[in-house]
């Protein structure tokens, strides 16, 4: 009961702060446009700003699936376990996956939009790091989401065999 409840916070935090997130991004467009990498008048702050953005919505486009892919694992940990088989690799599996979705909602609770009074450098500085934060943050859900399927689809082929 305390996992649901835990899992129902967790869903109802994402929901939540999704919201405020594409409530920032929007008011980040003016006039319905936004400037982009090929904008010359575009500044260095307002690029790096264009890119994490970008970057930060294609990793959490990635976060249904990777929670859909983490409960598959653990239902299939439950599977492997009620036949007495060894569920270690599936476990460490499903526990990265989930340990992705905290990482990624870690990084948006520390990342701060509002710059404003802040020296351009430091914002660039700022903006630079953040940026190779949700880099890195995006290349391991990938990675760990690949290992996770290759597994889950060997330990279900395992499954299958009469």
């Amino acid at each position: 009961m305390k996992i649901l409840v835990k899992s129902i916070t967790l869903r109802f935090s994402f929901i939540a702060l999704s919201a405020a997130l594409l409530m920032a991004a929007a008011s980040c467009h003016h006039n319905g446009t936004s400037s982009n990498d090929s904008d010359t008048t575009a500044t260095p702050v307002t690029v790096l700003t264009n890119k994490i953005n970008a970057l930060h919505e294609k990793t959490m486009n990635k976060i249904g699936p990777l929670r859909k892919l983490e409960d598959s694992i653990r239902g299939e940990i439950s599977i492997q376990a009620r036949k007495g088989a060894d569920t270690m690799k599936l476990s460490v599996l499903a526990d990265r996956l989930n340990a992705c979705d905290t990482a990624m909602f870690g990084w948006m609770g520390q990342y701060h939009t509002d710059l404003s009074g802040k020296p351009d450098a430091e914002k660039v500085s700022y903006l630079q790091a953040q940026l190779q934060k949700v880099s890195r943050l995006d290349k391991t859900m990938d990675s760990t989401m690949k290992k996770a399927k290759k597994q889950l689809n060997a330990s279900a082929s395992q499954t299958a065999i009469p």
